[in-house]
């Protein structure tokens, strides 16, 4: 997984404000799509640095301080990889409303990928498996529904007032 960005970013839900937009409007379409394949890489490329480059031209554009810049590059960053990692979640067959469900029933100490058991994630398994999604295809996508527990996570992190 793609850890250095999954655990640096943070996702907001629906529309993007306009700082998040600044960003986003920056990153090309090719960048959007190869989102996954740098992530599952766990090395950073030229998406993660499409992104460092669009915030740094926003923060000189909009004059946003290094922390505000990081703040907002994580929340565009996190809003790419989530959308998606549940595009390609959706292709496969695997909708994301049972992740979403298992997620908000974690309690807040259990969000967190790096403390996240493997009994926890076989939960997960069962639950996407209980939706009507075969074995094989949990176990095949399991990447990317790890990518996407984790931007969601982030989320969660960020909207308590914490960083990821």
């Amino acid at each position: 997984m793609f850890v250095t960005l999954a655990a640096l970013i943070a996702v907001q839900a629906g529309s993007p404000d306009a700082d998040v937009a600044c960003i986003l409007d920056r990153i090309p379409a090719s960048a959007r799509a190869a989102v996954i394949a740098e992530a599952g890489s766990g090395m950073p490329g030229p998406v993660r640095q499409a992104f460092v480059d669009a915030g740094l031209a926003c923060a000189r554009e909009r004059s946003w301080s290094p922390d505000f810049a990081a703040s907002v590059g994580m929340r565009a960053a996190g809003m790419v990889l989530r959308e998606q990692a549940a595009a390609a979640l959706l292709r496969a067959g695997v909708a994301t409303g049972p992740i979403d469900r298992w997620i908000e029933a974690l309690p807040a100490a259990q969000r967190n990928m790096d403390s996240l058991s493997e009994a926890r994630m076989d939960e997960l398994f069962d639950a996407i498996i209980a939706a009507g999604v075969t074995r094989e295809t949990v176990e095949a996508r399991a990447a990317d529904i790890g990518l996407y527990v984790g931007a969601r996570f982030a989320e969660l992190e960020l909207a308590a007032g914490r960083r990821p």
